[in-house]
């Protein structure tokens, strides 16, 4: 037989309508990897122990190996195998309440509103560090963390323009509760110079600011990647970040890191294991390709 290049059955694919109904639901799914049973728990080590995936809960961790991996049992594997972590059983607490019925506010645009918040004292680094402070966008959920040698006005305000607001822009609204670096002079001349409003949440109602729950996650991670090493807590925030960042949100459906730059961070494992460098195929090109080119 005559070869024929892929390009070409690509184009006899398209030209038949049974076929091409086929191609448009399989290629709305991203490829998948079908798992072996010895390498299962070399997959949950990876995406649930390691310190860039912060050990989350089996909804964040079964969508995370589900976009790239498959096998019979997926759900309830990944659910057993986080029953018996024992860094999980040590430091998250089971306090869950049933969900109200407040909704979360939609925000427009990405980095328009900004929550800030001082997370410490903690011990105290070899360099001289003893706070971190907490930059989120409302809208993606995308967070910062930067380690503070003392948490003041001065300090938080000079974070917040050098490393965000320099970086991505300037946002519209920043939001946090009533701490003294917040309600400081410093903090309101800071705002008004750059005409974003500064909005103070209630005194009594500290879930107003939707940077505490991100206090929450960090405190666990923090305590699992430290150890008994309690200083070394500035080496690991880096970790902490990517790990909140590429996990998926229950608010938004969607990893902070997608909402924000359009396309998930890359891993190790999707460097040492990528599925398009096995599958050569015209189908999996992504779809910004055509803009870039």
């Amino acid at each position: 037989m005559p070869s024929r290049k892929s390009s070409d059955i690509r184009k006899g694919q398209l030209e038949d309508e049974e076929l091409k109904k086929i191609i448009g639901c399989f290629e709305k799914e991203e490829a998948q990897l079908v798992v072996p049973a010895e390498e299962r728990e070399r997959i949950l080590q990876e995406y649930h122990n390691a310190p860039t995936a912060g050990h989350y809960v089996v909804e964040n961790t079964y969508k995370k190996i589900s976009s790239r991996y498959y096998f019979q049992g997926m759900k309830k594997f990944i659910s057993e195998y986080i029953k018996t972590c024992s860094e999980c059983n040590r430091y998250k607490p089971t306090n869950q309440k049933p969900a109200g019925l407040l909704r979360t506010p939609a925000y427009a645009q990405r980095l328009e509103t900004l929550a800030i918040d001082i997370f410490g004292p903690l011990p105290e680094t070899p360099t001289g560090k003893k706070w971190i402070f907490i930059v989120e966008d409302t809208s993606t959920k995308w967070v910062e963390l930067f380690s503070l040698a003392e948490a003041t006005a001065e300090n938080c305000a000079k974070t917040l323009i050098e490393e965000v607001l320099l970086r991505y822009g300037l946002s519209r609204r920043l939001l946090s509760n009533n701490g003294s670096q917040f309600i400081s002079a410093v903090m309101q001349l800071t705002c008004d110079l750059l005409e974003i409003t500064q909005d103070l949440i209630p005194v009594y109602h500290p879930q107003a600011n939707p940077s505490e729950r991100k206090n929450r996650d960090l405190k666990p991670r923090l305590a699992i990647l430290v150890g008994e090493e309690h200083s070394a807590w500035e080496d690991k925030l880096p970790l902490i970040r990517f790990a909140m960042n590429t996990s998926v949100c229950d608010t938004t459906g969607h990893t902070a890191a997608y909402l924000q730059f359009g396309r998930q961070l890359r891993t190790s494992d999707d460097i040492r294991h990528d599925i398009r460098q096995v599958i050569d195929n015209d189908n999996f090109v992504p779809e910004i390709t055509p803009y870039l080119k």
